[in-house]
C-alpha cells in the first residue's frame, strides 16, 4: 500500500505559500516485539522517541520558532504493518526537494532497522516512483544531477532488497535449528524424568513383575505405554537383566 496526503487540500506550489504539513505511508511488516524494536532505535542519531498504541514515533525536529515551538519538524509513525512520515514543510523550503530529502532519510532508517521490518518494496518503490516523477515535471534541477540521485536511491533499494533476502534465509537456517535444539530439549527432559521416575534396578523389579504375570513374556510397546519410558531404555534393561542372568531368551 501507498499513500500520500496534503494537509488543507490541494496541490502545493513548488514553493509553499505558508508552511503545510504532508504525509505519505508504504507498507512494512513488523518483525519483532515493541521492545525489542525500541532497543533498535538507539541506532538512529538526533531523534525523539513517543510511543502510540502500538505504534514507536520517532521526532525529528529542525528548527523551532521563536516560542521554541517546532516549526519545521518530522514525526515517522513505526506502526505494526506500515511506516508513516507526517513533515512540515516551510515558505522557503521546495515542497519536492523536502520531499526527495526525506524520502531518503526513511530509506536511511528502513536500513538501521532492517532486523525489525520487511518493507514492502513494490509498495516503497511505487512511492519513490511517485515522486521522482513530480520532480521531473516540475522541478528546476539539472536533469542529470536528478536522474543520478535517482540512480542512487534506486541502487540503495536493491542493496536492502539483497540484505533482506540474506536475512530471510538465515532466518530460514536458525528456525531450523531451533526446531532441532526443540526436538534435542525434549528427548532429554524425556530421559531425565524417566531417570527421575525409575532407577534401573527399580525398573528392572517391573520387568520382571510383568513377564511373571504374562506367561514369561514382555510386549515392549504396551510396557513403555504403561509405564511411560522410551522402548531404546526397556530394551536396555533387557539386554542387561540377559547378560547378568536374571532372563534368559527363549527361541
Amino acid at each position: 500500500m501507498v499513500e500520500e496526503k496534503k494537509a488543507n487540500g490541494g496541490d502545493p506550489q513548488d514553493i509553499t505559500a505558508e508552511p503545510l504539513g504532508a504525509s505519505f505511508k508504504f507498507g512494512a511488516a513488523r518483525k519483532v516485539a515493541k521492545e525489542q524494536l525500541s532497543k533498535l532505535i538507539e541506532r538512529v542519531p538526533e531523534v525523539e522517541v513517543a510511543e502510540v498504541k502500538d505504534s514507536i514515533v520517532l521526532i525529528k525536529v529542525d528548527s523551532r520558532d521563536i516560542d521554541g515551538v517546532p516549526y519545521l519538524f518530522t514525526l515517522i509513525y513505526l506502526n505494526p504493518d506500515s511506516i508513516e512520515v507526517m513533515y512540515t514543510v516551510t515558505p522557503e523550503i521546495s515542497m519536492r526537494k523536502r520531499r526527495l530529502e526525506l524520502l531518503r532519510y526513511v530509506a536511511n532508517i528502513i536500513t538501521l532497522l532492517s532486523d525489525a521490518y520487511t518493507i514492502d518494496m513494490p509498495s516503497f518503490i511505487q512511492l519513490l516512483d511517485i515522486f521522482l516523477e513530480d520532480i521531473k515535471e516540475f522541478a528546476t534541477l539539472d536533469y542529470e544531477k536528478l536522474y543520478t540521485k535517482y540512480d542512487a536511491l534506486l541502487s540503495r533499494v536493491e542493496e536492502m532488497k539483497r540484505s533482506i533476502e540474506r536475512l530471510n534465509e538465515s532466518n530460514e537456517k536458525i528456525s531450523k535449528d531451533m526446531i532441532e535444539l526443540r526436538d534435542e530439549r525434549n528427548e532429554l527432559k524425556l530421559r531425565v524424568e524417566e531417570l527421575e521416575k525409575y532407577s534401573d534396578d527399580a525398573l528392572m523389579l517391573k520387568i520382571q513383575d510383568w513377564i511373571r504375570e504374562h506367561d514369561n513374556t514382555i510386549d515392549v510397546s504396551e510396557f513403555c505405554r504403561l509405564y511411560k519410558v522410551r522402548e531404546s531404555r526397556v530394551e536396555e534393561i533387557l539386554n542387561r537383566m540377559v547378560r547378568e542372568g536374571f532372563l534368559e531368551m527363549q527361541r
